[in-house]
């Protein structure tokens, strides 16, 4: 993974591709609550926005399948 060093000077009709991290203090939610979706907007000297979305899917800890048999843990697959 390759983090991106802001600023970043882009050529005329250039483009930068890498990953954007933040940190977030541990008292910015409250206990219980959580992220579900995070929107970020960049924007670049001219005005030009974009928005990128990115939902957080929640961890499944079930090991039973929908039908209840149990689930084939190096497969994945139902027996």
């Amino acid at each position: 993974m390759t983090a991106l060093d802001l600023p970043v000077r882009l050529e005329s009709n250039g483009a930068v591709a890498g990953w954007l991290t933040f940190e977030l203090p541990a008292g910015l939610f409250p206990d219980g609550s959580g992220i579900q979706r995070y929107d970020t907007v960049l924007q670049d000297s001219r005005g030009i926005a974009v928005t990128v979305s990115a939902s957080v899917l929640p961890e499944v800890e079930d090991d039973q399948t929908s039908d209840g048999q149990e689930a084939d843990e190096t497969s994945g697959r139902s027996r």
